[in-house]
């Protein structure tokens, strides 16, 4: 089946699903260039953010993984300074066709309140410590040119 083929059946089940967590679709029609928005989780310190991310599909899609990024500011052990995610499951080498693009932005949505911070998991360590030292973590969110930060428990 064609890159092309697996993405628009995986447009449709986004439309079919409607899920409340995200929403995502195609920028100006290119298949292969996607705008997400991530809702933030309720009981977490993310609870009313909206993290916008950019997602790049290879045309070996699905058998290699997008680049998914974060274009929203956000204070987390597998994101990056610059949007960078580290989770296991965006990396070729664990990258399976069983993620879907509905499949991955649920499991981005729920990495938001468990991290991956094990032992074999790549993260940023000063974030990962001061969460698990403080049990509190800031959110950064750059919203209409402006920083503003929010402040709560990380749930687990």
């Amino acid at each position: 089946m064609s890159t092309l083929n697996t993405i628009m059946r995986q447009v449709k089940e986004l439309e079919r699903v409607n899920s409340d967590l995200f929403s995502a679709g195609p920028v100006d029609g290119d298949l292969y260039h996607w705008n997400a928005m991530l809702i933030g989780p309720k009981d977490s310190p993310y609870e009313n953010g909206v993290f916008e991310l950019t997602m790049h599909i290879p045309p070996e899609y699905p058998f290699r993984a997008p680049k998914v990024s974060f274009n929203t500011k956000i204070f987390h052990p597998n994101v990056g300074e610059h949007g960078n995610i580290f989770l296991k499951m965006l990396k070729n080498k664990y990258f399976s066709p069983i993620y879907t693009i509905n499949r991955m932005l649920t499991e981005l949505h729920a990495k938001l309140t468990a991290p991956e911070i094990g032992d074999d998991d790549h993260y940023d360590e000063t974030v990962a410590s001061s969460i698990g030292k403080t049990k509190q973590c800031s959110i950064r969110l750059l919203v209409h040119g402006r920083s503003s930060t929010l402040g709560g428990s990380l749930k687990k």
